[in-house]
Parts: structure tokens; sequence; C-alpha cells
């Protein structure tokens, strides 16, 4: 508390702190005022009157203050008695990390000065002095403090993590006296003991050993050998040459040393069970708890069908998943138009109440117009029909015509094959054979059915109608888009085509190519020639007998023209003989055919006469006999 004593001149009192001993004397008296309030200027200097106490008036010079305030600018006040005024001058203040500044009053640049200008004019006692500190400082944090809004981002003293202050004072000198960039965050990692992980706050470089240390020797797991204390934590048990004691799961005894840890699994190869239950499987390693065989599980399922999936553990279905339906195809029979259901299990409703999605092969009511429509069999629907249309009229009148001028030739025209079916006979083949076997198969049964690979729509209406119309056999295609399969089945009445399609694709080759499966009866044997575009060159030569005879090349790099007639190789003998280039130098061989021998150009290499195969069908080359008289030269020059 103040002192509050009178002071000794009488008038004035100690305005000092509570202290012992006498107090100070008067600052106000006479002998201690010799200058103006300001200190630039004497009293007598000034002309004032001599002070006989210390309440007479102290003489003021008019001239500015120019006392230094605590902010550094100088008082401008007139000289004066009481104290200096705080400063209002606008002053630059920097933000803490001293990136950005703004303009403001000098006195709200620090806090002394703030409390000072809040306090002039303004009386308290001491009672109450703590409490308009403590509100100075609040409005001062609230009001004058600059910050801006720059995050640090300097690494801290770990060197890993980010200070994420806004306007950190560290940036400002780099100094950190308050810890702000001291990373408080626990380190974590992992111990060389591989047990514990470090407690210290994050660091720079390794983490320090593990501090933890016993004093109880540490065996190895059957208790044979030790290692003798202090034991640091991480120290590896040790391990002796002893078979393990323990007893696995299985109730087999393990197979390895004395180690530590768990043991490794079972392996001894014992006999189980697969998990459908169908076989037993030998030679399985102890420790496999799931054995597959393989095949299908085929338990039944409670929608009546049979689990496809392949041997697995546990239950097929979960009992509530498999309420709606397993997920196959239903397959049932149905029972309006005889075809299998093609919807996903549905165990809870009847298969006559959606329409059947299988595809059949229909005709209009007169029999001229054959198509492929949708089932649609249902409780509520029935199958499309094809309508009869104008051809059918004029069908009907061609045939009644036909019939008055008796021409035989109903029969002939209804086999006769149409160029839609041919051309696609001409592109597929083998395809085409395939398909007349399967059905050839199918009728001498004379039961069951004929299953067709997947194939696209086109294609499957194409060859569903061609099935139909000349085979008279039902025809159904089931499945959805492009994986849609046909199904041929027997019924009364269906039998072959007076003609097969591929005989008919047959004869046109043959009429194209009037050798084929015909044998060779002359050649002719060029010397010195090589493959490079000698070939292309014989054909230019020979361009008038183009596709009457066939050139082979043996290993050995000779070359022969095979004629399929006697006629065609002496013409051909006589162009080459006469023309000027390399082909002059050649031999014309006649051949007799001996036996359904060929002889191919196919040489193993190192072998000097050509290998002998039994082919009744090739063409490319026949066992012939030189009738010539020189036969030993010729087979010398031609290799037979």
């Amino acid at each position: 508390s103040i002192c509050g004593k009178k002071l000794a001149c009488g008038n004035h009192y100690c305005d000092d702190i509570c202290h012992s001993g006498s107090c100070k004397p008067c600052v106000l008296t006479p002998e201690r005022v010799v200058n103006c309030p300001c200190g630039r200027n004497s009293l007598a200097a000034l002309g004032a009157l001599p002070r006989k106490s210390c309440l007479d008036p102290i003489q003021i010079c008019y001239t500015p203050c120019g006392k230094t305030l605590p902010c550094g600018h100088k008082c401008e006040k007139t000289c004066h008695m009481d104290e200096c005024q705080v400063c209002e001058r606008i002053a630059t203040q920097y933000c803490r990390c001293m990136k950005e500044n703004r303009r403001v009053e000098c006195f709200k640049t620090s806090l002394e000065m703030f409390i000072a200008y809040k306090h002039r004019g303004t009386t308290f006692t001491e009672e109450e002095r703590p409490a308009f500190l403590e509100a100075c400082k609040k409005e001062y944090e609230e009001t004058c403090v600059f910050s801006c809004q720059r995050k640090c981002n300097a690494k801290k003293s770990c060197k890993k993590h980010k200070c994420t202050n806004v306007c950190c004072e560290v940036a400002k000198d780099g100094n950190d006296p308050e810890g702000h960039h001291l990373c408080l965050k626990v380190c974590s990692r992992q111990l060389n003991c591989r047990q514990h992980n470090c407690e210290l706050f994050c660091h720079q470089g390794p983490c320090k050993p593990c501090p933890l240390v016993s004093n109880e020797p540490l065996y190895c797991s059957c208790g044979t050998i030790n290692i003798r204390p202090p034991i640091y934590c991480g120290t590896a048990a040790p391990c002796c040459d002893n078979p393990c004691p323990k007893v696995l799961e299985c109730g087999h005894r393990c197979i390895g040393s004395c180690h530590t840890g768990d043991c490794s699994a079972c392996p001894l190869l014992v006999e189980k069970t697969c998990d459908c239950g169908k076989q037993v499987k030998s030679k399985v390693p102890c420790h496999m708890k799931n054995v597959s065989c393989g095949r299908h599980c085929a338990k039944p399922l409670p929608c009546g069908h049979t689990c496809r999936r392949v041997c697995h553990p546990g239950d097929c279905f979960d009992a509530e998943a498999i309420k709606d339906g397993c997920g196959q195809i239903c397959g049932k029979v149905r029972d309006l138009c005889g075809h299998t259901c093609q919807l996903k299990c549905h165990p809870h409703d009847d298969c006559q109440d959606t329409p059947c999605s299988a595809e059949i092969s229909t005709q209009c009511s007169c029999g001229h117009r054959n198509g492929v429509v949708d089932c649609h069999m249902s409780n509520t629907t029935s199958t499309p029909m094809i309508q009869c249309d104008i051809t059918c009229q004029k069908h009907a009148r061609n045939l009644k015509l036909d019939f008055a001028f008796r021409n035989k030739h109903e029969e002939e025209a209804e086999d006769a094959w149409t160029e839609e079916y041919l051309e696609y006979a001409r592109e597929n083949f083998d395809k085409m054979k395939d398909l007349e076997q399967r059905l050839a198969s199918l009728l001498a049964s004379r039961d069951g059915m004929a299953n067709l690979p997947a194939m696209k729509s086109e294609e499957r209406i194409l060859l569903q109608t061609l099935i139909s119309k000349y085979y008279k056999l039902d025809v159904v295609a089931y499945g959805e888009g492009s994986k849609k399969k046909l199904m041929a089945y027997y019924k009364k009445g269906a039998s072959v085509p007076t003609t097969l399609l591929s005989e008919e694709i047959e004869k046109e080759r043959l009429v194209e190519n009037p050798f084929l499966g015909k044998d060779f009866e002359a050649a002719i044997h060029f010397f010195d020639l090589t493959r490079m575009d000698n070939e292309q060159r014989l054909g230019g030569i020979l361009s008038r007998l183009a596709g009457h005879y066939k050139v082979e090349w043996t290993d050995e790099g000779r070359c022969y023209a095979n004629f399929y007639t006697l006629e065609d190789a002496e013409e051909a003998y006589q162009i080459c003989i006469n023309s000027p280039s390399n082909f002059s130098a050649c031999k014309f061989i006649q051949l007799e055919v001996e036996q359904p021998k060929i002889v191919t150009s196919d040489i193993p290499e190192g072998s000097g006469s050509p290998r002998v195969a039994d082919n009744e069908n090739s063409t490319e080359a026949v066992s012939v006999t030189p009738t010539t008289e020189d036969s030993n030269e010729e087979e010398k020059s031609t290799g037979f």
C-alpha cells in the first residue's frame, strides 16, 4: 500500500509504497526546484519571483516539453507541470512473425502505453488497481494485438512435423524461448526389442535401446539350456538340438527341433474326406482343413435343384438367401407348351404365370411361310401365328396350275435348296457337315434331342428355319441374347432331305474343278531353279493351262510340275523348251499309277529319297513309275 505519511514540508504526503525509515523530502521545495518543469530553462533566467514554499507555483517557459516518451517520440505539449500525455502519433505496427504490418496510433503498439492511455484522467483506489489492469490487458489483446493469418509451416525440433501456428513468434528471429517449435508428440516407434514402443517425445535419429532388463535366466523351449542374466529386452531365446516336445492340435507331435514361437503346420500325410463327403482323399497334409474333390457338390437344395458349386465346406446357401431361389435356371417342363422353363429359380411362383421365352419354328396356316417366333404360351397368352400374305396366295395358285396341267414337280420344288441356304453352306461347309451328321444321328435314333452350340442370332434363325422346313424336326431356342442355344427334338414324320445341302456344294465344287480327286498322268522336271519368284514366272508362261497342273518343290530344291492329263503336259513341255528363259532346261516324264500310295515332297533332312505315305484321297503327288527307256537316268534326276 501507499505510505501516505505527511512529508517534512507539512503540505504533501508520501506517495511511495509503504517503507521503513523516514520519507523522502518533498520534491517541490524551493531548494530542489531550480528549473522550469521541462528542465530547459532556470527559474532565474525566466525572471520568476523567488519561491518561499512548496505550494508556490513554478514558472513555465512556454516552449515544447520535448521529454522522451516510452515509445521514443518527444512530448509535443507546452512545458507543463503534470505528467506527459500518451503519444497519439500514427506508427507502424508489425505482426508477431514480422511478415506483415499496419498503421495505428502509437499507444496501441505496447501494453504499457495502452494502460497509460487508459489511466489518464482516471482515479481508482489500490483495491481497484488489479481489476483495472486486467481489463486493460484484455482490451489490448482483443483490439490492439496484430497478427497475420499465415501458417508457420516450419519444421519442429524433430525435423519431421511442421508447426501449424498462425503468425508464429519464432519466425521473427528464430529464437524459441517458450518452446513453440518443440514437438510434443510421442515417438511411438518400435524399439529394437520388437516388443515395446518408444515413449519419448518425437525426436531425430534412431530411438534409444529398450531400457527394460530382466534378471531371470532365459531358457530354451524345452528347458535344456539357458542364458544367464542380465537379459536385455528383445534377446532371442536359445535353441538346442533336442526334438520339440509340443503336441499339435491334430494330436501329432511337432517334428521340428527345439524352437521358439508357434510350431509350424503339421506336414504329415493323412486320409481326409472331401468337403462334400463323396470321396476320401489320400496323402493330404494334416494341417489342411478344407479338402475339395473338384466335383460338383450336388447336394439337394430346398427349391428342388442340386448345388452346382464345386465341392465346398459349410452350407451350400444361406437359408435366408435361398428363400427366393438358388439362381439356377428353373428347367421344369411347362404343362401348356412342353418347353423347359428358362426363368431363374422361382419356388413360390407357377411357371405358367409368365409367357414362355423359348423360340420355336412355326408356319402359316397354309404351310408356305416359315419363321421363328417366341412361344409366349402362358395362362393368359398363346403362341402367335405367322399370317399368310400375298406370297401364299401366289403359291396356292401355282399349285393349282401345276395340278391342272399335270405337272408332277411339287415334291422337287418343295425340297429345292434356296440361294440363302446355299450361300451359308458355301461359307460354312465344315459346320454344315457337322450339323447334318448330328441331325442324321437324331433321326436314326428316333428319340431324344440334338444340342447345337451357341451362335449369332441371324445364323440361329436361319438354321432354325432350315431344320424345321427340310428335316421336319421341332426346333426350340433357349437362353438369352447371344447365349441362346438350339435344341432339335425328334417328331413323327421327320426325315433326311432327298439331297443334302453339303452334297449340293460338293457338286458345285466338282464343276468348278473337274480334276478334283484325279491322279497326275505326267510331270515336267525343271533343273537348277530356286523358289524365289520362279513359280510366279512359270505361271505366266503356262497361263493358258492354269488350274490343269500343280507345282511341287522338294527339300532338295527340285521343282516338278504335275499335270492331270498327258495332252496338257505335252503342250506345256513344248512351251517350256521353246521359251528363252531358264525353264527350257527341263525333262518330260510320263507317269503310270501303280497303287494307292503317294509320294510327298516332305523329304526328311539328310534323306535321298521321298517319304511314302498311305493316303488314297491325297492329290498332292502320286507314286509313279517312269516308262521311258532310260529309267535309271530319270530316277537319278527326278528322285523317284
